[in-house]
């Protein structure tokens, strides 16, 4: 199932949030959604979930608009944890999803087993610890074996061997077709899961596309390495000069064939890898102290 943005628009008094976002998420793609604090991921999500309603523009999940209740039978969105009641048990929750979504005792008994909760199923949320209250989270999510699902924060409060264990539940769901959205802070998990991400700045997205978490980059050592400045100047590549040499990210065919047409010959060519949270810190121009999350 995919999902369609169509010129969403938001804004808070004179404050744009959401300035015309217009975003296509093919059916069965894994993408992430980052940014610092304050910048409007969580916005954007419940906007396209008609959760915040004063917004301009349209969404679809599938075929159907996201003012549908139906859309919710196969599309699922993981809540932050505000929305459980503390004198409700786990079994409560995922009782009353079922028998909204029409599914069985033993789904029930499946989701409490896959995330990890059946030691814990009766007991009443108000005691519950943050990451036992992020794995209820979780089985609610799933519970309705969504088509499309969007995960807000889905790895708060849990611990290393959760994490593992979720990711591969995320990926073997991924590889069985389900649409997911991913918005978190933990940029390596981000990186690891997904094979592109959005960046949200100043009210619009970004694509970034990730190799395997990694964008590649590469430095170039020619004679003349100084020749090489205003193409790469012309084309708005990202570069910086090295000892004898310039390294940038960007489309290398391009560079190639430029030096030679220039009649440039390449000395070496080095290639390497360019991590999500590198990414990160340049497009939101991070320094020391500005407290992100990139572990």
């Amino acid at each position: 199932m995919n999902i369609r943005i169509v010129n969403l628009k938001k804004q808070y008094h004179d404050k744009v949030i959401l300035d015309d976002l217009s975003l296509t998420i093919s059916s069965g793609e894994m993408v992430g959604l980052v940014g610092p604090n304050g910048v409007g991921k969580t916005t954007l999500i419940r906007t396209i979930f008609n959760l915040d309603t004063d917004y301009r523009g349209d969404v679809y999940f599938g075929d159907l608009s996201n003012r549908d209740e139906r859309v919710f039978r196969n599309v699922s969105l993981m809540h932050e944890n505000r929305i459980l009641y503390p004198q409700l048990s786990a079994y409560d929750h995922l009782k009353f999803l079922a028998e909204v979504h029409k599914k069985s005792e033993s789904r029930i008994e499946e989701v409490a087993d896959q995330v990890g909760i059946e030691s814990y199923l009766h007991q009443k949320t108000g005691t519950f610890s943050l990451g036992m209250k992020q794995h209820l989270l979780i089985g609610m999510a799933i519970l309705n074996e969504p088509k499309c699902l969007v995960l807000d924060e889905p790895f708060n409060g849990l611990d290393p061997t959760s994490i593992v264990s979720f990711k591969e539940q995320l990926k073997e769901m991924n590889a069985q077709g389900v649409t997911i959205l991913l918005s978190s802070h933990l940029l390596s998990l981000v990186q690891d899961l997904t094979s592109q991400v959005y960046f949200l700045k100043e009210g619009k997205l970004e694509m970034q596309k990730i190799h395997q978490g990694e964008r590649q980059g590469y430095t170039l050592y020619l004679s003349h390495p100084e020749l090489l400045q205003p193409f790469l100047a012309e084309q708005n590549y990202r570069y910086e000069w090295m000892d004898g040499g310039v390294h940038f990210v960007g489309d290398l065919t391009k560079v190639i064939n430029h030096l030679t047409k220039k009649g440039l010959e390449i000395e070496d060519l080095q290639v390497d890898r360019i991590s999500l949270e590198q990414v990160y810190k340049e497009y939101y121009s991070v320094g020391v102290g500005d407290g992100i999350s990139i572990e």
